[in-house]
Formats: C-alpha cells, structure tokens, sequence
C-alpha cells in the first residue's frame, strides 16, 4: 500500500513539475470567454450607432417639417403627404429604408399647455411637430437573461410658428 501511495505520488509530483501543455489549457479556456465579451462589445457599439442614426433621421424629419411649412396639416392629403416626405427624408438621413417612421403635427395652447388635435385655434396656440423614428434590433449573439431583440428609438419635436 505505501508503495502504490509512493507511486502515485511521485507521478503527481511529475505531472506537477510538467507544464507542457498547460498554455493550451489556459487557452481553451480564455477564449470563449474573450469571444463573448468581444462580439458583447460589437454588439453594444452597434446598437449606440445605430440609436444615433435614429435620433439624426427624427432630426432631419422635424427640419423637413420645420423648412416646409405650405403645407396645411389640418388637410387629410396634405397631412399624408407631409408625412410621406418626413418618412423619406428620416430613411435616407439614415440610409436606412426599413425605419418604422411617425409624424404628427399638433397644437398646443398657450394659456393652458394642452395639445390638440387637429389644430384648433385658441389664445395663442403654437404648431409642433414631432417625429419618431423606431428600428428593432437583433443581437449577433443570444445573450442569456436578454431578449431576442431591442426596440430602438429616436425623436424629436420642433415648434413650427
């Protein structure tokens, strides 16, 4: 018994003393985890990228709205034409045809705050316009205890007169 206890010993002691192949070891198991938290980071800057696309595609749809006022919002065609044109002007701002756009125009009274719609004139009323621009977002990766996907979003609002 001492002998076997001797035996296994001394080879515990040689394996001990031998560290070939100890960097594969350490290896196979630093690199997944490095992976992750690398595709993680692209993941991340994709998804800070993209959030700024959409807060400039809303800001070039409000400037559209803001420059081109003729039109009557308060006008069915007109309304949706208005909108159209936003929709066009945000997707090319951020070179992006699949956005999910929304324009709409509204009132809102000086005297009390509240918005109306559509635009009924009361003491003082100042015209908005507000846009949101929405895209959904799916990760490289399926990251545990994360959804599938993230909905991004961008807006913005501007006084019109």
């Amino acid at each position: 018994m001492r002998k076997l206890y001797a035996q296994v010993k001394q080879r515990l002691a040689a394996f001990k003393a031998n560290a070939a192949g100890s960097s594969a070891v350490e290896l196979a198991f630093v690199i997944p985890v490095v992976s992750v938290m690398a595709v993680g980071a692209f993941d991340a800057g994709r998804a800070i990228t993209t959030g700024s696309s959409l807060e400039a595609a809303a800001q070039a749809g409000v400037q559209y709205a803001r420059t081109n006022p003729g039109l009557d919002p308060d006008d069915a065609t007109d309304a949706q034409t208005i909108t159209d044109e936003i929709t066009t002007v945000a997707r090319d701002a951020a070179d992006d045809q699949t956005l999910n756009v929304t324009a709409a125009y509204y009132c809102r009274c000086n005297s009390t705050g509240n918005a109306n719609q559509p635009c009924v004139p009361c003491s003082g009323y100042k015209k908005y316009a507000t846009v949101v621009v929405t895209k959904t977002l799916t990760p490289i990766f399926d990251y545990p205890g994360l959804p599938e996907s993230f909905t991004l979003e961008g807006n913005a609002e501007i006084r019109i007169d």
